[in-house]
């Protein structure tokens, strides 16, 4: 069946991004950390024009450099990355509050976001379909009338 097929297709991207994406990030976790510590200007911007005190998803956080934005803003921040080792930099060094998911299939519940970050993070999935379901699962854990900020290295 089709469905099948997309089962499929989902489940070897994921192992794709495993291996080329999460298994090399927590190998250059410690000199990645080096050369990423400042937010991009239009997600500060973002950042700044949320509602005061949101609750903010920072999915594929990464070493947490957004950590420090959000914080000043004032808002509470949760980040979600696959790479184990980058969360432990993001919550050790950055003092982010985190976990080590799946942006594709979130630990959250329904609605619970004010905003959600996906910063530099689509083009690291493997698939159209996966970049699709990553955006619906982001958009799930919005509450209505929240806003979400996706960056994008590429366009394919």
């Amino acid at each position: 069946s089709n469905q099948r097929v997309d089962e499929e297709v989902l489940a070897a991207g994921a192992e794709l991004e495993r291996q080329h994406v999460q298994l090399v990030y927590d190998a250059i976790a410690r000199q990645w950390h080096g050369t990423r510590y400042k937010a991009w200007p239009r997600v500060v911007d973002f950042v700044r024009d949320l509602p005061p005190r949101s609750l903010v998803a920072d999915l594929g956080c990464g070493n947490g450099k957004l950590a420090p934005s959000l914080r000043d803003a004032g808002h509470v921040a949760i980040g979600c990355d696959f790479s184990a080792e980058l969360v432990s930099i993001a919550a050790g060094e950055m003092g982010m509050q985190t976990v080590v998911g799946d942006c594709l299939c979130l630990p959250y519940r329904d609605g619970s976001f004010d905003a959600a970050l996906s910063i530099a993070v689509l083009h690291h999935i493997s698939s159209f379909h996966r970049r699709q379901r990553l955006v619906i699962e982001t958009m799930r854990i919005l509450r209505p009338g929240g806003r979400g900020l996706f960056y994008a290295w590429a366009l394919e």
